[in-house]
């Protein structure tokens, strides 16, 4: 398929939307065989993927609502659906973001014996991330219905926000884990960077309240924090995506951007991934 070492962008592209066309079932099962991996000899199995972060929310609103007593209701919801709707898509980002950048290096054994497509090993990854992020929604919506709120006409955008997240957590992966084959360093910069990118993403707070306009306005062009607040205005705010058209628009930006960077990384150093790793 390479013929020569060099080639065009626009060949990239179309070389990583046809491998994953080709290849999605084996990405599928691949993915649902790492899920099985990470709990496998685990008593409880699959349940620690909802204990975990059940464990880490407890601890959240504890600090909130009992310690700092400022955990007040928003929008007419309980701050514990608030915290959820905010914390529950993190997971997946933060889980993406960090397994994104060990995400061809982790699985060297596809690359130099298999011979697997490399453009498509971080999708593994995202893929078997999803399907939990999948469970841990469906979790939140139950709750909402069982304390009484909703569903409402405003979950129906949920699906937009699930695809862009996943879109940007693939793109990610891409680029990241072809950056780590090359350079462990980037790999710990993402590391130590992700408290901060916790903080700054707004799921304890509405960023869109934030009086300083300069801050305000680089806060909210970070893509977690514009992921965030979609999941916010579906479940807790009730508004359509296009009555903030510059918001959706950035997102969607924001994600096309992320998927050329990696596709273009990916293409310029696609021939010495193998012999890095």
């Amino acid at each position: 398929m390479d013929r020569t070492h060099k080639r065009s962008f626009g060949y990239a592209v179309g070389e990583v939307i046809r491998y994953h066309r080709l290849y999605w079932k084996q990405i599928i099962k691949l993915a649902t065989a790492d899920i099985v991996k990470t709990y496998k000899g685990a008593a409880l199995g699959w349940a620690w993927a909802i204990i975990r972060p059940a464990m880490t929310i407890a601890v959240y609103y504890f600090v909130f609502t009992i310690g700092l007593r400022s955990g007040k209701p928003v929008n007419g919801y309980p701050y514990m659906f608030y915290l959820l709707s905010g914390i529950i898509p993190w997971f997946y980002i933060s889980g993406g973001i960090n397994g994104g950048t060990s995400s061809i290096r982790g699985n060297k054994i596809l690359v130099t014996k298999i011979k697997f497509p490399v453009c498509t090993i971080p999708t593994i990854g995202s893929v078997s991330k999803f399907i939990i992020n999948l469970a841990l929604i469906g979790i939140v919506l139950i709750c909402f219905i069982a304390g009484g709120h909703g569903p409402t006409i405003y979950w129906v955008q949920l699906p937009l926000y699930l695809l862009l997240t996943f879109f940007f957590v693939t793109a990610w992966g891409l680029f990241a884990g072809v950056v780590t084959c090359f350079s462990m360093d980037f790999k710990h910069l993402v590391g130590s960077l992700m408290r901060a990118l916790f903080w700054f993403s707004g799921i304890f707070f509405n960023i869109n309240r934030i009086e300083n306009v300069v801050f305000r306005r680089i806060l909210i062009a970070n893509p977690t924090a514009l992921l965030i607040e979609g999941y916010r205005n579906s479940l807790i705010y009730e508004n359509w995506f296009w009555e903030r058209p510059s918001h959706i628009i950035l997102l969607v930006v924001e994600c096309f951007l992320m998927a050329m960077l990696g596709i273009y990384i990916y293409n310029k150093q696609r021939r010495e991934i193998a012999d890095v790793i």
